[in-house]
């Protein structure tokens, strides 16, 4: 290859990674907050948050997420908060193994994305964005709002529908989920929120504790302890750590309490589902354990699901 053809390719290069920076840029909306309150309980919504694209990537369902919880005075969350992704494992991710940089694929909640990378998926990836799918406020209160996407595709298209709910008479959050596949072909669903905890600005350390409604079995490491149905951090976090469980569960045994010795704080995450696998993450400011969900649906299926996080803060 002599000097001129090299300058070529290296030029069309450029080219076409400014083009796609630039598709990533353009694509991205405004967000706005909505708020959820009542008395000393408030939970801040944010509407197309955006801000995870710049900083994850076009990973997390971006029709909404909850920025914080805060119950008298004391806050829940970074400013992840509770973020909700389909398809962390690749599960779900409509059309992937036939995309490349021209044939997208649709991730839900998302859009449709280009695949500049020939190996399986990976949910830390900036894959490209060709189109993100539009996203509208369907209705809201002071104590709920209701927002929806759809992306058209004869053979891989679906209809989202996420609503927001506060209870009258508790510190509680509802998450209700539905999801329709309006597409031809048979869709796995993989969902889970990352549930991005810090009660009050603490340091992730050994005064956080889990409990669940079933037997967890993650991998062992030295930095966190499990007994049956309890897990608790044996140091502060310093950088990412992970591990996931096998755990399963009926919907009656989905449940989980984070608990923070030292503030009292506590919220317990429950779901109306099986619970499919427990993921377990810390870094130095967040503690998240999450809990997934796995369901098949054929074509013109539609399925729902909902979270709900009842909060203590003495």
């Amino acid at each position: 290859m002599n000097s001129q053809t090299h300058y070529a390719l290296a030029s069309l290069l450029i080219m076409i990674t400014a083009t796609f920076s630039q598709v990533h840029a353009d694509t991205l909306h405004d967000t706005h907050t909505l708020r959820l309150q009542r008395s000393q309980f408030i939970v801040d919504i944010i509407v197309q948050p955006d801000y995870l694209i710049k900083e994850f990537g076009p990973r997390f369902d971006r029709t909404a997420t909850v920025k914080q919880v805060t119950l008298n005075g004391k806050s829940f969350l970074i400013h992840a908060g509770l973020s909700d992704e389909f398809g962390l494992h690749g599960m779900g991710l409509r059309a992937f193994s036939k995309a490349d940089m021209k044939t997208d694929f649709i991730k839900i909640g998302v859009g449709r994305l280009l695949r500049d990378d020939p190996g399986r998926y990976d949910f830390s990836h900036h894959y490209p964005i060709k189109t993100l799918a539009p996203v509208h406020v369907e209705s809201q209160s002071t104590s709920h709002v209701t927002i929806s996407q759809k992306v058209e595709d004869e053979s891989y298209g679906y209809d989202y529908e996420k609503t927001y709910r506060i209870s009258d008479d508790s510190p509680t959050l509802t998450i209700e989920y539905t999801l329709t596949n309006t597409g031809k072909r048979t869709l796995l669903i993989e969902q889970y929120n990352h549930n991005w905890f810090n009660f009050a600005n603490t340091p992730i350390d050994q005064a956080y504790h889990v409990q669940t409604g079933f037997e967890i079995n993650c991998r062992k490491w030295p930095w966190f302890s499990q007994n049956g149905k309890h897990l608790s951090l044996n140091q502060a976090i310093t950088s990412g750590s992970y591990t996931p469980s096998s755990s399963s569960s009926t919907p009656q045994n989905n449940w989980l309490k984070l608990s923070h010795s030292v503030t009292g704080m506590n919220v317990t995450v429950t779901g109306d589902f099986p619970a499919g696998l427990l993921g377990f993450f810390a870094q130095q400011d967040a503690i998240c354990p999450e809990v997934h969900m796995t369901q098949f649906l054929s074509a013109y299926q539609k399925w729902t699901w909902k979270r709900t996080y009842r909060f203590d803060a003495p």
